[in-house]
């Protein structure tokens, strides 16, 4: 029936009046490729964004709808020429105005997670608002005034690691200007004060904690790693919060260093309950970290990451092929979504 309901609204997405588009105004317009393309792309987004409005996401929801929406949108984004496009621009900014509307929602039970960009998320609670790897990449992605307006509804921000798809400078600025606490590796801007640094020893977990309007958040820190080459690697903080409604998400960054799996085997030892664990949609040894820190549910991210080559933007359809076994639901949500987790 979803499927079917999906191709209606294709069909429908069509019939849009000639003055919107001259080339939909005749089919055999002799305009250019790009020109072609681009009413190509404007169609399929509008569709896309309308579809997963229709279709939100709910615990383990594999439908053909989703699907089928998900992968429409890697059919856009796996053509780089779209990358800096008036479309896939109004697409991501008309995403995250959603969510900012929503953040204006109270939650009055359970844990709400926005989905920004790549690894950026912001989760909810009835307390507190907390913003993880939130990054415009300096309004290169979506404009400063939509990252501004996320930061202003979060009481703090915590960075995985240094790579500017997953911090901004300017984010980062922006909650240190309201006196609002930053969480970052000791190898991102280890010059400024303001920032709290912190990285725990390898193999051991390092506890801090944040208070918010007389509620307390408390963290841990575990030593994972991404590696560059062969031959380097950088630290990438593995972010377990606890918030005080009883819920416990760890967030991986860019986790990718086998020699973490030593610790990893046992995370969920150091990092007891976790109910969502947030991973890249690329994870490697997936055999060893989703036994190990036994999350509830599993999250992913960084689908898609504009300014790639193509065969290094992950597709959302990768998704469902890497994370196909792993014993517990899986939730995949496009840019701009929203997901209410409640504890079963």
């Amino acid at each position: 029936m979803k499927r079917q309901i999906l191709i209606a609204l294709f069909l429908v997405s069509l019939n849009i009046s000639a003055q919107e588009n001259r080339f939909l105004a005749h089919p055999h317009y002799g305009g250019t490729e790009s020109e072609f393309l681009e009413t190509q792309e404007w169609q399929t987004l509008d569709l896309v964004d309308r579809t997963l409005d229709a279709n939100p996401v709910q615990d383990g929801d594999l439908s053909g709808a989703r699907k089928m929406t998900l992968f429409a949108l890697d059919g856009i984004v796996h053509n780089s020429i779209y990358d800096k496009t008036p479309a896939i621009r109004h697409y991501m900014e008309g995403r995250l105005e959603k969510i900012v509307e929503r953040m204006d929602e109270p939650v009055t039970g359970g844990l709400r997670v926005f989905k920004i960009y790549n690894m950026g998320f912001v989760l909810k609670t009835a307390s507190m608002t907390v913003a993880i790897d939130l990054s415009s990449q300096e309004g290169a992605r979506f404009p400063l005034e939509i990252a501004d307006r996320i930061a202003d509804r979060c009481d703090a921000l915590f960075i995985t690691h240094n790579h500017n798809d997953h911090f901004d400078n300017h984010v980062v600025d922006r909650f240190l200007s309201q006196g609002k606490p930053v969480v970052a590796p000791t190898e991102y801007r280890p010059e400024n004060t303001e920032i709290i640094h912190r990285r725990p020893e390898e193999g051991k977990t390092l506890d801090g904690k944040l208070r918010f309007r007389g509620k307390t958040l408390k963290y841990r820190l575990l030593p994972g790693h991404q590696n560059i080459t062969e031959t380097t690697c950088i630290m990438c903080n593995h972010i377990g919060l606890m918030f005080p409604e009883g819920y416990t998400t760890v967030h991986l960054g860019d986790q990718a260093h086998p020699e973490d799996n030593t610790w990893m085997r046992k995370a969920g030892e150091m990092l007891p309950g976790v109910d969502i664990l947030f991973s890249t949609v690329w994870m490697g040894d997936l055999g060893i970290i989703i036994p190990g820190y036994n999350p509830r549910t599993v999250i992913v991210g960084h689908e898609n990451e504009l300014g790639h080559g193509v065969t290094l933007r992950i597709p959302y359809w990768y998704a469902y092929h890497n994370y196909a076994d792993i014993g517990r639901p899986l939730i995949v949500m496009g840019w701009g979504e929203v997901y209410d987790y409640e504890r079963k």
